[in-house]
């Protein structure tokens, strides 16, 4: 399954830390010290979301987000 990622710096205090995020799944946030490891947490967290709606008999995750790079 693939799904869009959003990975963006973020700052707490003078410290850069990175967030990723999956928007077809509400609330499934990773953040850590590299863009790298919060990839890495986030795929975690989205397979635990996934196991968990397949053991309470919910329906899929649909995609529904589109990634495009804009040009200004």
């Amino acid at each position: 399954m693939k799904l869009a990622a959003v990975i963006q710096p973020t700052y707490q205090g003078l410290t850069k830390r990175f967030t990723a995020y999956c928007p077809d799944l509400p609330g499934c946030i990773a953040h850590a010290p590299t863009a790298e490891k919060a990839v890495e947490d986030l795929k975690a967290r989205v397979t635990q979301q996934i196991n968990s709606r397949k053991e309470l008999g919910l329906t899929s995750i649909k995609n529904h987000s589109q990634v495009q790079v804009l040009e200004v």
